[in-house]
């Protein structure tokens, strides 16, 4: 984490270089979105006490179309937490446990490989080491994970949404994944018939907010060999890789069980504004059944607290029942005793005759949760209280976190069938448990726990099969009629209104909303024209040049192309006079016959000299690796008169080209091998004709200037006038009393709250009425405690009047506000 990399200079250098940048045929996925591209290198510790341990190497690739930010400076939480895993299959008893897991490498520099370009079907367009390019991949040797005494806790890390502090809590007992010594003797290693399996997994803020976050695992095959000593009673294993095989990757590694076993079943549940759990089943034996369930929880932070399986009721005793878990070592949930590794084991309970139900439970929940607060900057904690841990139990208990797999099974005399389980949500939220559908003695559902059920706007707690049955709709297991769930009111969907009961809205629900007219605020996001970017509704994003960004985008999160992108709007240069341009953000229409730039982002220049001679093009001022080429004819230009990658040194281009005067000469600059940034690009000689034209230049306030073209920081449009004004108009909050709708600054009728900003999804918003402090159920007595709670805790919304930071007069504002309702 905080070591250096040493030799990543060189690494930077291969990496560039072998970047293709080669176009496949294939698109890239929206946002930004890491994925493990392999796991090529292992490392080897010497076995410390009860624990053997080793580290895996991680390459991460960016499938994303958005680059993958990678900052490590300061408190700078905007980069991957790395985690690496252990599991292990037995053909003698069938069963795919997990063996260790290790504390997280937080990752820093970001080189720009090309492991997963032919996986992609598209190359790399490689940045700076602060972001992992699109297409582009980022090794990390198993040296480096091989963190003992620096790696994060899990803990302190919010999977579902991959906000976590930075630097991370240390522990110098940490280390990368370990296993007991004592499990690795059971049942024999590698040699013995059993098969190892190694996984990581990357957590990053902007990849699981742009919903990207469920493909973030890979596993692959590994051997492990006694190195001292024989089995059962070795006490130094080898990890090796396994010869032929290959990284499986965007899986994660509970997978490997159904690989091996096709008749293994395996079902997903994605919690609501949350994380994944993924239930794996293997039932053996012909009566009695001996059924095995391991369930991996992905990148829940609500975390699994219990699970249940039903029972017809009609059996005897259970014949067999366990558990396995895996140690969090350096945890503060790791045994207190590490020679006892059940003593934080959760309790079985059911296995009597007549049962119901069988069920595993571990501590219940008694703390607070951790807050994660954000600054202004997209994805990044605030460096002052961005981060304030859980107190009691909320990251002391053995409960199922991110990250980690356990194991269930029982032993029955009834046979399988179709049914379903329940898994405890830990952490407090909407639902006490999730409903998991996979084969169970009988094929018993699980039909006792109750929720709440809405018969029109009535609400009774009752079980799904008695709702269901009834003509109800069902919400999740443990809700309840408090607040009433099932009112009518608006739901808002990316600005569309629909009345409905608020079960049966998946967006911002309003108690008692109509719909008539539409109270829902169109979202907006960024819109780029050509390389100026502002916020604003997609409907408001239209015309040549522009591109709507998606909904909540933010110009901060994205980079817009400039308007000489494509070769049909190449810029025309003036005679000495230097031009600034960039390739980031650009597409590709274009090649250069002296560079390896083939599929790398380009933009378009034009000269037309107005006498004949040698005149030079030159990006010899710029900042980055360039390859420039001169052509004639019409786009992307016939013949290429020139060509050059190198000629000024320092890797900036010069041509020389003998001109003819009134030919139109096309100039195409790009990168080396996938690299984009900045350039100065200029022309000398001939005194060029038809540069730098008058028109309309559009800043991103939506403010109108008639200049010439050179003069223009914002969209120039050649022969374009200001009057009317053409340009684009931002949008923002548009406050009519507590009523908000987002607009622009001329079309808003109340108060306009400035471009770019925006209204809540909850009623009154807080744009509008800050009364509404915790954005629930309008303004109630809830709001009060909320806000007393910000205020001593120095929260940032605390400071309601935004006057000299949060003070005793904030309170009287915030309570007068509250008491005329807003």
């Amino acid at each position: 984490m905080f070591q250096p990399r040493f030799g990543r200079l060189a690494l930077a250098v291969l990496g560039v270089l072998s970047c293709s940048g080669l176009a496949f045929g294939q698109t890239p996925v929206p946002g930004a979105d890491v994925i493990v591209g392999d796991l090529p290198d292992l490392s080897n510790n010497a076995a410390s006490g009860l624990f053997d341990s080793f580290a895996v190497g991680t390459t991460s690739c960016n499938k994303g179309n958005t680059p993958l930010l990678w900052f490590t400076g300061g408190t700078d939480n905007r980069h991957p937490a790395i985690s690496q895993n252990i599991y292990r299959y037995s053909p003698s008893t069938g069963r795919f446990e997990q063996l260790g897991q290790g504390q997280l490498k937080h990752g820093f520099t970001a080189l720009q490989g090309s492991t997963c370009t032919s996986y992609f079907g598209f190359g790399c367009s490689a940045t700076g080491g602060t972001t992992l390019g699109v297409g582009c991949s980022d090794p990390y040797s198993s040296g480096l994970n091989n963190v003992t005494g620096s790696g994060g806790p899990k803990w302190q890390v919010n999977a579902a949404t991959g906000l976590f502090p930075y630097p991370p809590a240390v522990n110098a007992n940490a280390g990368p994944a370990r296993a007991r010594i004592s499990e690795l003797n059971q049942g024999g290693v590698t040699g013995s018939g059993n098969r190892f399996f190694i996984e990581g997994q990357y957590i990053c803020g902007d990849d699981a907010a742009q919903g990207n976050k469920y493909n973030n695992a890979s596993y692959r095959e590994v051997n492990i060999t006694a190195s001292a000593g024989t089995v059962p009673n070795a006490t130094e294993f080898a990890m090796a890789l396994t010869s032929g095989k290959v990284v499986v990757r965007e899986r994660a590694g509970i997978y490997a069980w159904q690989e091996i076993d096709p008749t293994v079943q395996i079902t997903t549940y994605d919690v609501p504004n949350d994380g994944r759990f993924i239930l794996a089943c293997k039932v053996t034996g012909t009566g009695p059944y001996t059924y095995e369930y391991a369930l991996y929880n992905m990148n829940s932070h609500r975390c699994g607290g219990s699970f249940i399986v039903p029972l017809p009721g009609t059996q005897g005793a259970l014949a067999a029942s366990g558990f396995h878990d895996v140690d969090c070592v350096a945890e503060p949930n790791s045994p207190a005793d590490q020679a006892n590794p059940s003593s934080n084991d959760w309790t079985i309970t059911g296995t009597s005759a007549g049962s119901t139900s069988v069920s595993w439970a571990g501590q219940s929940y008694n703390g607070t949760p951790p807050v994660y607060t954000l600054s202004a900057t997209p994805y990044m904690l605030a460096a002052t209280g961005g981060f304030v841990a859980g107190t009691g139990n909320d990251h002391t208990a053995n409960v199922l976190r991110w990250g980690t797999m356990f194991n269930f099974r029982l032993t029955s005399e009834v046979a399988p069938g179709n049914g379903s389980v329940a898994v405890g949500l830990w952490r407090p939220g909407t639902g006490s448990h999730i409903i998991m559908n996979i084969t169970t003695p009988g094929g018993s559902t699980v039909g006792n726990l109750t929720g709440a059920c809405c018969t029109t706007q009535t609400c009774t707690v009752v079980t799904q099969a008695v709702c269901t049955g009834g003509g109800g709709t069902w919400g999740l297991p443990g809700t309840g009629c408090t607040p009433n769930p099932c009112v009518e009111g608006s739901c808002c969907i990316d600005g569309s209104c629909a009345v409905t009961i608020l079960t049966g809205c998946t967006g911002a629900w309003t108690s008692g909303g109509s719909c008539t007219p539409n109270i829902c605020p169109i979202p907006t996001g960024a819109c780029c024209a050509n390389n100026t970017c502002s916020v604003t509704q997609a409907p408001a994003c239209t015309g040549a040049g522009t591109t709507y960004q998606g909904n909540g985008t933010t110009c901060a999160a994205v980079s817009c192309p400039q308007g000489n992108d494509g070769c049909s709007s190449a810029i025309a240069l003036c005679d000495g006079v230097t031009s600034n341009g960039t390739t980031v953000a650009a597409t590709v229409d274009g090649t250069a016959s002296c560079a390896s730039s083939a599929g790398t982002a380009d933009v378009w220049y034009s000269y037309i000299p107005a006498t004949s001679g040698s005149w030079v093009v030159d990006t010899c001022t710029g900042s980055y690796d360039t390859a420039l080429s001169v052509r004639t004819g019409n786009c992307p230009g016939t013949a290429e008169v020139g060509c050059d990658d190198d000629a000024c040194g320092n890797l900036k281009s010069r041509v020389t080209v003998a001109m003819t005067a009134g030919t139109r000469y096309l100039i195409r600059v790009s990168g080396f091998s996938g690299a984009t940034g900045t350039f100065t690009v200029k022309v000398t000689g001939g005194g060029g004709q038809g540069c730098n034209p008058t028109g309309s230049c559009c800043a991103a306030a939506g403010t109108c200037t008639s200049v010439q073209q050179s003069a223009c920081t914002g969209t120039f449009t050649a022969g374009g006038s200001c009057s009317p004004n053409t340009c684009p108009q931002p949008s923002g909050a548009c406050c009519t009393g507590t009523a908000c709708a987002s607009s622009t600054q001329a079309a808003c009728t109340g108060s306009f709250q400035g471009a770019g900003s925006a209204c809540g999804t909850q009623a009154n918003p807080t744009t509008c009425c800050g009364a509404n402090y915790n954005l629930v159920d309008g303004v109630g007595v809830q709001d009060i405690f909320d806000f007393l709670n910000g205020f001593f805790a120095a929260a940032p919304g605390a400071d309601f009047n935004h006057v000299d930071g949060i003070t005793v007069q904030d309170i009287f504002d915030f309570l007068n506000a509250w008491f005329v309702g807003c």
